[in-house]
């Protein structure tokens, strides 16, 4: 997010950090916090957008009487003191050039549009490396990004090459190691409530193995608690734990599975519900706002699920033992 430090958001007036999630206005350029472009249904520029005028950085004020660093490529302002673009990452070098005029360099808008073209640097444009102009599958680039959200950088140039090349295998270790929780993340809600279930089966046998370990060995275990896993092994729990340990193979043969095509899952999920949002707004601002509201990643969904599932382990781990001791 270094593209936009030391800059406010224009509605809320409140300074970007680096964690935000920050949405650019595909018409203009503006950032906007997420919640702040959702609640105000769109750019807060949206009055300017008739006059093809573009969002640009405020001017970068002298510092001891040193003129700011502009950078070669894009023409960005940057603090004396840079080493790299703040906007597009490229080394300044010993560039030091002042600003050549007002409209080159100050205020939000300026009539000279920058470069959208940028060589590929995941940490200063959503784009990864495309241009916002150009399209995937008949989708503009700028739209995927407002819908994806945070790492629209990594998936964008993934979208392209799985379109552009009918590429179907794309790793991505979110899916392989969060599977249920990425997909519900992403608002795959189907297939992450699937593998929710999935992974909740997968414990089922560990957990009746547990149960017929600690049923076998109670008395023991209550009469001197250091030998609880010393205990006798009876042929329940020894049956229980090979079911546990062939369900544990196939879980991780599906996670492999949902690794290898997991960029492509929503790949397909993200063009579907870009164009079922065109088709219901049209182009105007209502639709950039659907976009920003449907998309993103459901960062308190997932903390919920997690939340939920350490809650239920602990209630299935206090039913068992108030069973066992019964």
């Amino acid at each position: 997010m270094g593209r936009y430090d030391g800059i406010k958001c224009p509605a809320c007036g409140v300074e970007f950090k680096d964690k935000d999630d920050i949405v650019v206005c595909p018409t203009c350029g503006a950032p906007h916090h997420r919640h702040c472009y959702e609640k105000q249904q769109g750019c807060v520029y949206v009055d300017k957008h008739a006059t093809g005028e573009e969002w640009r950085r405020p001017s970068v004020e002298k510092i001891d009487g040193d003129a700011p660093r502009r950078c070669p490529r894009c023409g960005t302002l940057n603090q004396v003191d840079s080493i790299f673009c703040e906007l597009c990452g490229t080394p300044l070098n010993n560039a030091n050039i002042p600003p050549k005029s007002d409209e080159e360099s100050g205020g939000f808008f300026a009539g000279m549009k920058p470069p959208v073209v940028m060589e590929y640097n995941p940490y200063t444009t959503p784009y990864g490396g495309l241009s916002p102009d150009e399209s995937i599958d008949g989708i503009p680039v700028k739209d995927i990004a407002m819908f994806v959200g945070s790492n629209s950088h990594y998936y964008l140039p993934r979208f392209k090459e799985m379109v552009t090349l009918k590429k179907n295998i794309s790793w991505n270790w979110a899916a392989f190691l969060g599977n249920a929780l990425y997909f519900c993340g992403r608002g795959m809600y189907m297939i992450g409530s699937l593998l929710a279930v999935a992974f909740l089966i997968r414990q089922l046998p560990s957990t009746m193995a547990t149960y017929y370990y600690v049923a076998a060995n109670i008395n023991q275990f209550l009469a001197n608690p250091t030998i609880m896993f010393s205990g006798d092994i009876p042929p329940t729990t020894a049956y229980w734990l090979n079911i546990a340990n062939i369900f544990s193979y196939v879980y991780w043969a599906t996670c492999m599975v949902w690794g290898l095509f997991g960029n492509k899952l929503y790949q397909r999920y993200v063009f579907s519900q870009i164009r079922q949002l065109k088709e219901r707004f049209g182009d105007g601002e209502e639709y950039k706002a659907a976009l920003v509201k449907k998309g993103g990643l459901k960062t308190g969904l997932m903390i919920g699920l997690v939340v939920g599932f350490f809650v239920l382990s602990f209630a299935v781990a206090v039913a068992v033992e108030f069973s066992l001791v019964a």
